[in-house]
């Protein structure tokens, strides 16, 4: 058989095919699975309501997955009686006594129904795979208000059949039964409560103390430089300094006339002795 798969597959894409259809498979899980109500541990919580039939009766089919820990099915009434009160009549129908399969993991369809006996008491019964369960509520009746179908414990429950590729247990053909005992009010339940969140200590934001600002200081005008400053010339020493200077001015200059002359002598003196 590995064979001729094999050889149906392309050369190196075994592996590839082989996740394909892990991954098909886990979907295909998945999607088997999925519920319209899920319970868990301790979880008590209404699956739905009843349809009225024409002999004033209310019958519902529902779709119930247990797992473990699934303690069974509840079912109430509201009934009106005879001497004009309206009354709450329940029964309780346990795992134990709807399955008689060892193996439950799969989709079973489930029949439940309330009646009016023609003795005037409630009958309530319950179809589901090869069982086949009633049982009376000795009150009067004058007529029935509604059936509602309650699931205790851990347990999936979807309101419209199963994908036809998932486990599925249909009603097989069954007598019906004999000596209906007298209903069994369904077991108090501690229903499961969400807790209130905790309210975590959470750490204040810390406190911004008055800081007492720096001083501000202030631009300052820099004091003024003093420059060092030239004590004034002596009026005297000036003048005398001065004359002094005329003085070697007015002896130079001479100097320079008298060469200038004596040389001008000179040439006119050469010029005669040459005529």
């Amino acid at each position: 058989m590995m064979g001729r798969l094999s050889r149906l597959l392309p050369r190196g894409h075994v592996f590839l095919f082989l996740l394909v259809v892990v991954v098909a498979l886990s979907q295909g899980t998945r999607r088997c699975r999925e519920a319209d109500v899920l319970l868990g541990e301790g979880e008590v919580q209404h699956i739905g309501g009843g349809t009225r039939n024409r002999v004033g009766g209310y019958v519902m089919t529902v779709y119930l997955w247990p797992e473990e820990g699934f303690l069974g099915v509840g079912l109430q009434a509201l009934v009106d009686t005879r001497n004009g009160t309206t009354v709450r009549r329940a029964a309780w129908l346990s795992k134990d006594s709807l399955f008689t399969a060892a193996n439950t993991t799969a989709w079973w369809e489930l029949w439940v129904w309330v009646r009016v006996h023609p003795r005037h008491h409630v009958e309530f019964g319950v179809r589901l795979g090869d069982s086949w369960k009633d049982c009376y509520s000795w009150v009067t009746v004058d007529k029935l208000q509604g059936l509602d179908v309650v699931g205790y414990g851990p347990s999936r429950w979807r309101h419209t059949e199963p994908p036809p590729e998932c486990p599925y247990q249909e009603l097989t053909a069954r007598p019906w039964p004999r000596n209906a005992p007298t209903c069994t009010a369904p077991p108090p339940i501690t229903r499961a409560t969400t807790p209130a969140p905790i309210t975590r200590a959470t750490t204040p934001a810390p406190i911004t103390r008055a800081t007492t600002p720096a001083p501000i200081t202030r631009a300052t005008t820099p004091a003024p430089i003093t420059r060092a400053t030239t004590p004034a010339p002596d009026p005297l020493l000036v003048a005398a300094v001065t004359a002094v200077l005329v003085a070697l001015v007015t002896a130079v200059a001479a100097t320079l006339i008298a060469a200038d002359l004596f040389r001008t002598q000179q040439r006119r003196g050469a010029d005669q002795n040459a005529a």
